[in-house]
């Protein structure tokens, strides 16, 4: 399309007289006239436009505003133009006064808008013609809106506003408000919101404010809050067989009906065993039930389920109605007072039933394989298997009847403690005394200790990069590195030796003191008093 604007603007055609303006060119393939607005602008200098192979949208539009502007006053009744490339006359969009094709109007008719003008204007005032007119590309009504609507293009219809003293409904163009307020039974700045359940006034008209939604005359019956927007609970009747509650705050004047209870009448009583009548009830303030909890359930208001509890000779679950102890002892796998905590790893019985002490939840049975203790919820260590593969703890103290696994790093009778930083034997299994901990083949470098798990000191490393200590005692084998003594190099030197190096075996400062002290550890500070404040490390005489 734009390699054909590129060729309109170039052309230079002679004007000639025809059926809709001299502003035409004639078809070259049909050979009749056609009204096509022409490149070579009356009474205007020729332009010549080369757009670029890829133009943006917003370049489209901008091109668009161009032709709007430049042919607006030679191309208003030319509603055709020329096919490119087969040269056949054809007409502009329906709603197109003028057009450069089919995608591009220069003009809409009144009344329309749009890049192709299919878009009808909103319902915009018409001119002193009575003329509908809107802006060709937003759509916005250039005299404003007829009385009753709203919006930039007066698409929208005003809310429920008031009519004004000549009986005419208006609201803000921009913004919709309604400048008289609401009519009755509405409410909002746009009065587009529905007022409560307000009571009506004497003439039966219902009223709320315009700006809040306050009900004027309170609320009807079985509602309630300042918007009579919220329904009462589940409230006695009165008298007169109505339903009220607080119009402010909802509370039921004549207390809750049966199967409710709260201040709202709002809340389900629980599960209440029901009277005589067959009427569930429960105290309206506390929800306590007034007969007791039907079977299964417990607490004043009945609403917590009883545990695992035996059935009784009725095959009926029971349990203390305030506390939910069960009456009968718990089923089998259950323990506690209230039968709701789960048996441990209990080895089954003859008949496989788990079980285990009501009260204290030991098993009777002992522990399945691989668990120990009383109630049996512990788990062995890291026990040998037997000879069927089978993992077997002491049932009381957790002791590996087997022994611990090699090469898990694990000791101690429960085979529950790491073993240290153990050297690994020939086949490169870690190996500890199961008892004591002590590693089988030594430490591994960095650590000492019978059981590998104290760390060397600041030892200096071989030549290997090495660090070695005595795996019994942490003696350094190479020595200290620099700033560190004692025989685990384990001892900081002292901060006033010089460049911080001590004797290894000693801690004593051999090189020297730093500036104005001596002794042989250099905390004396004599030396201040010579004049260079230097002297003899050892003995404190001034050097000068």
């Amino acid at each position: 399309m734009f390699f054909l604007l590129c060729s309109w603007f170039l052309l230079q055609i002679t004007l000639t007289a025809g059926e809709c303006s001299i502003h035409f060119l004639n078809s070259t393939s049909s050979g009749h006239s056609c009204c096509i607005c022409r490149t070579a602008i009356y009474n205007r200098p020729p332009i010549i436009i080369s757009p670029p192979k890829k133009i943006p949208i917003h370049d489209i539009e901008r091109y668009r505003h161009f032709l709007n502007e430049y042919f607006k006053d030679v191309c208003l009744e030319c509603n055709d133009y020329e096919h490119f490339p087969s040269g056949e006359c054809m007409s502009c969009p329906v709603g197109c006064a003028s057009c450069f094709d089919n995608t591009l109007c220069y003009r809409c008719v009144n009344g329309m808008y749009g890049k192709i003008c299919d878009k009808r204007c909103g319902k915009c005032r018409p001119d002193n013609q009575g003329v509908v007119k809107c802006d060709s590309d937003s759509g916005k009504c250039t005299y404003g809106c007829e009385d009753g609507y709203f919006g930039m293009r007066c698409d929208h219809v005003c809310g429920h506003c008031k009519q004004d003293n000549q009986g005419v409904v208006k609201c803000g163009s921009d913004s919709g408000t309604c400048a008289n307020g609401c009519v009755d039974r509405y409410h909002g700045p746009l009065c587009d919101r529905v007022c409560g359940r307000c009571k009506p006034d004497n003439q039966g008209v219902v009223k709320c404010d315009s700006d809040s939604g306050t009900c004027t005359n309170g609320c009807e019956d079985g509602y309630y809050s300042h918007r009579c927007d919220r329904v009462c609970g589940h409230c006695k009747q009165d008298n007169q067989g109505v339903v009220k509650c607080g119009s402010d705050s909802g509370t039921c004047a004549n207390g809750c009906v049966d199967r409710y209870h709260g201040p709202l009448c709002d809340r389900v009583c629980g599960h209440c065993k029901p009277d005589n009548q067959g009427m569930v009830k429960c105290d309206s303030d506390s929800g306590t039930c007034t007969n007791g909890c039907e079977d299964g359930y417990y607490s004043p208001r009945c609403d917590r389920v009883c545990g695992h509890c035996k059935q009784d000779n009725q095959g009926v679950v029971k349990c203390g109605s305030d506390s939910g102890t069960c009456a009968n002892g718990c089923v089998d796998r259950y323990h506690g007072p209230l039968c709701d905590r789960v048996c441990g790893h209990c080895k089954p019985d003859n008949q496989g039933m788990v079980k285990c002490d009501s009260d204290s939840g030991t098993c009777t049975n002992g522990c399945e394989d691989g668990y120990y203790s009383p109630r049996c919820d512990r788990v062995c260590g890291h026990c040998k298997q037997d000879n069927q593969g089978v993992v077997k703890c002491d049932s009381d103290s957790g002791t590996c009847i087997n022994g611990c696994v090699d090469g898990y790093r694990y000791y101690s009778p429960r085979c529950d403690r790491v073993c240290g930083h153990c050297k690994q034997d020939n086949q490169g299994v870690v190996k500890c005394d199961s008892d004591s901990g002590i590693c089988t083949n030594g430490c591994v470098d960095r650590y000492y200790s019978p059981r590998c798990d104290r760390v060397c000191g600041h030892c200096k490393q071989d030549n290997q990069g090495v660090v070695k200590c005595d795996s019994d005692s942490g003696t350094c084998t190479n020595g200290c590195e620099d700033g560190y003594y004692s025989s685990s190099c384990d001892h900081v030197c002292s901060g006033m030796c010089s460049k911080r190096v001590c004797s290894q075996q000693s801690g004593f400062c051999d090189h020297g003191c730093v500036s104005g002290l001596y002794s042989d550890t250099c905390n004396k500070t004599y030396c201040d008093t010579c004049s260079l404040s230097s002297c003899t490390h050892t003995s404190g005489f001034c050097d000068n």
